[in-house]
């Protein structure tokens, strides 16, 4: 294995029109902050993780537009899909973008496992894993053999405390934890949808979220965003006996 560095970017919720605001945010301008940022980052990441809704409202251009800004960054990215995507228009979309294909790969002797966790009628926005993905998340562990693994997904797979949010969690989360739980090589867990950052450890595994690169979500009995959190992204780097340290950068509204 080799030392390397990910940075892991979430719920960009990109409209076609960039001009396009949410309560006073906009998420298009609040994205080239977070890229110029991550410009700056010394050593620059081996590549990018989007671990979902991308567009706010499954759009087709905005894939277009991400993947033109992406281009310019030089590196490789990989993503999945959000309960505001079309995680299907996007499977459709890759041969004409330059994101990756892969959903499992190897990178420096880790094994990343990217999960579709958005419910499957396509309609719903709490998070969903069928037996078919349970059996993919197992077998790709597996071929991991003794390397350490990294699974991503959208959804929350743990409860954050307050039913507005956890109501939109992973179903099925039981399901998902007992495979884990039976291998030892799992050290990390990654995931969007809650627009905040958190982190814990789940025997032994990291469970982590990215804040949203557009605006933040702020904990508590009913839905409301959180004016105190700017924008930000998670970076983690690996160590090359597998170990990791993770830690969330956050960009200012002006840079």
């Amino acid at each position: 294995m080799e030392a390397f560095r990910f940075v892991q970017l979430s719920d960009l919720h990109l409209h076609p029109d960039e001009h396009y605001s949410y309560q006073g945010y906009e998420p298009y301008e609040s994205l080239l902050r977070i890229l110029e940022d991550l410009q700056e980052l010394d050593p620059q990441p081996d590549f990018l993780l989007l671990t979902g809704d991308v567009a706010c409202d499954k759009q087709k251009e905005v894939y277009y537009k991400l993947d033109g800004l992406l281009k310019n960054l030089d590196l490789p990215y990989y993503w999945i899909g959000g309960n505001h995507d079309d995680p299907d228009l996007m499977n459709e979309l890759i041969p004409m973008l330059t994101v990756q294909v892969e959903k499992a790969f190897f990178w420096k002797g880790i094994r990343f496992i990217l999960l579709d966790s958005v419910a499957k009628n396509r309609q719903d926005d709490h998070g969903e894993l069928s037996d078919k993905d349970l059996h993919f998340l197992e077998y790709e562990i597996r071929k991991a053999g003794e390397n350490p693994v990294v699974i991503a997904l959208h959804h929350h797979p743990i409860e954050m405390g307050h039913r507005w949010i956890d109501d939109l969690m992973l179903r099925r989360a039981t399901s998902f934890f007992e495979i884990i739980d039976k291998y030892t090589q799992v050290k990390a867990v990654i995931f969007g949808h809650i627009h905040f950052e958190f982190e814990t450890l789940r025997k032994d595994v990291s469970i982590l979220s990215a804040p949203s690169t557009a605006y933040q979500f702020k904990m508590g009995p009913e839905f409301a965003l959180d004016e105190q959190n700017t924008a930000g992204y998670r970076v983690f780097d690996f160590e090359a006996d597998g170990s990791f340290k993770t830690f969330v950068r956050r960009v200012s509204e002006s840079l």
